[in-house]
């Protein structure tokens, strides 16, 4: 059935703005949950004759765009609305996503997990289905003008919420032996409770000490009962108080293992990777309402899958390697000195104790003139690392040009904010400071370092 949304007017450029529009929105949602996944956003106008389709690429030609709808590409994942009725000229608009299927590597594909049919293969995909049905619903029109930020935080909370029901159908099944027909795998006990389990231990209190500590939850009969270190009478998972207790003993090296609904004892965490024959999830409770699922596969690293932050999903902040950090530099700048931006980056995370704002700037010299009356203009100088940790003790970002002489330190960006800037207030200060200040200076590199050392690069 089709929703209708009211608009006058309607021309293709219409459409183009709509797609500009939702660009921004997507955007808005990936960074609030921590996601620099690329999705390519298209508009597909279902009129009579020859579709036309916006795209979020302004490079890709009309032609390419009606290809890339209409052909299969396995590389690729692809996400469709439904049909959207805009009432006034009887058209239908539909919304596609798209991104490569390496983001499912990267953003950990549990479909693999299991033989059962999953609703979600990940939490992007989970919060992308979402984004969608504000779609469908009309909340995302760039015509209202209307700010819908203060919704996409129960959208992302239900995308996180069907998530945990996935990871929990993944771990709720057992084998059933039938003559007739083979093998079969039922779903039991944790498809209704296992977030509000999760949840409940930790918040629950150990004399004065708050939750902290780590469960591993394995599909029951795939245990391998002789790589635990302490094995103990088990007892039902959903005794809160006594799992809260025995929850102490993991703070350190050793994690609580669960085997379908039972506790049965505890593995050192070299040795998780070994306990279950088939896939398990971690759980690493930081405090309440605060944890981390990993998924633990074979002899795989452990793979990240949610975090929850007081009811707040979100992905960790990602390190970004050597090698795509200096893809990124070089393809924003022209003839910098790679190595020693490297090295100056690396300086401020190893060293920062409230977070750092490195600015990277081809035309440096003119901007710390501009900006002397709002920052600590210096002779230029190429800075030893011994130097920069200790100038990032002040507030205000560090000025330096693309061969990493600096020029200002305690620096006060300015900018303006428009339409198109995707600012956030839930992102911070420095966060936000960057994206205004590059609407009006596009020739420079932001990276925002926060006060656990992950960082974001603005360009």
């Amino acid at each position: 059935m089709c929703n209708y949304i009211d608009m006058t007017d309607f021309y293709e450029n219409d459409l183009d703005l709509l797609c500009g529009y939702v660009d921004g929105e997507l955007s808005t949602v990936l960074n609030l949950i921590n996601c620099d996944a690329k999705i390519e956003v298209f508009l597909w106008l279902g009129r009579i004759g020859t579709p036309y389709v916006a795209c979020n690429d302004q490079t890709i030609t009309q032609e390419k765009r009606l290809n890339i709808l209409s052909e299969i590409d396995s590389r690729k994942v692809m996400l469709a609305s439904k049909d959207v009725r805009f009432k006034d000229i009887c058209e239908n608009i539909k919304l596609y996503l798209r991104f490569d299927t390496s983001v499912y590597e990267k953003y950990t594909n549990i479909e693999y997990a299991s033989c059962l049919e999953l609703g979600n293969n990940s939490f992007l995909e989970a919060v992308l289905k979402q984004f969608i049905i504000a779609f469908e619903n009309g909340y995302i029109d760039y015509k209202t003008e209307d700010s819908p930020y203060f919704s996409y935080y129960h959208m992302i909370q239900k995308a996180g919420n069907d998530f945990m029901g996935d990871i929990s159908l993944i771990l709720g099944y057992e084998m059933i032996e039938d003559s007739l027909y083979g093998s079969e795998k039922l779903q039991y006990f944790f498809p209704d409770n296992l977030l509000f389990l999760i949840n409940d231990i930790s918040l629950l209190k150990y004399e004065t000490s708050v939750a902290k500590g780590r469960i591993l939850i394995c599909i029951d009969y795939l245990v391998d009962y002789q790589y635990l270190n302490i094995h103990i009478d088990s007892f039902y998972f959903g005794e809160l108080k006594k799992v809260r207790k025995l929850l102490e003993i993991t703070r350190q090296d050793l994690i609580m293992v669960v085997e379908g609904n039972k506790v049965i004892g505890f593995i050192v965490k070299e040795r998780i990777h070994k306990i279950s024959k088939g896939s398990s999830v971690l759980f690493e409770i930081d405090g309440p309402i605060e944890w981390t699922a990993f998924l633990i596969s074979g002899d795989r690293e452990k793979r990240y899958l949610i975090h929850n932050q007081r009811n707040k999903y979100m992905y960790e902040y990602q390190k970004i390697d050597k090698n795509d950090f200096i893809g990124l530099i070089q393809s924003a700048l022209k003839h910098c000195d790679i190595d020693l931006i490297w090295n100056i980056v690396q300086c401020v995370i190893n060293n920062s104790k409230h977070g750092a704002m490195i600015i990277f700037a081809e035309n440096a010299e003119a901007e710390a003139e501009r900006l002397q009356h709002s920052s600590f203009k210096i002779v230029p100088t190429a800075l030893t690392p011994d130097i920069v940790k200790h100038i990032t003790s002040i507030d205000g970002a560090i000025l330096f040009d693309t061969q990493g002489v600096c020029y200002s330190i305690g620096v006060i960006l300015d900018g303006i904010q428009t339409k198109e800037c995707k600012e956030n207030i839930s992102n911070g200060a420095r966060h936000n400071s960057a994206v205004r200040y590059l609407e009006c200076n596009p020739h420079c590199v932001i990276i925002v370092i926060s006060e656990d050392g992950d960082l974001k690069i603005f360009s």
